[in-house]
């Protein structure tokens, strides 16, 4: 069961289950799985507040400043306007659209 690890760790709960299989009673699959969601959820939230506090840290103005000194930005855009008669043609089969097809 130490064997899972870190994979284990961001195993969905189907995979989990397919890994342990009959081998393991299912209490335990219970606890692992348990486990194994409150651990990724304290996880996820300690890295969600770390990242937040680098961020409310950064300047975002200071930052483009830094980025674009000594540079031109160059844009290359294309736009085209489509109805939504062409689009809806475009995602039917092809068989659909010849007439008697």
């Amino acid at each position: 069961m130490l064997t899972l690890g870190f994979t284990g760790f961001f195993m969905t709960e189907e995979a989990l289950r397919k890994s342990l299989g009959d081998s393991v009673p299912r209490d335990v699959v219970e606890f692992v799985l348990d486990q194994s969601q409150r651990m990724r959820g304290e996880f996820l939230d300690r890295v969600s507040r770390e990242l937040g506090r680098v961020l409310e840290r950064v300047d975002p103005v200071e930052v483009a400043r830094r980025l674009l000194e000594g540079r031109t930005v160059e844009v290359k855009a294309s736009f085209r306007l489509v109805s939504k008669r062409q689009r809806q043609r475009k995602r039917e089969p092809e068989d659909a659209r010849r007439p008697g097809g």
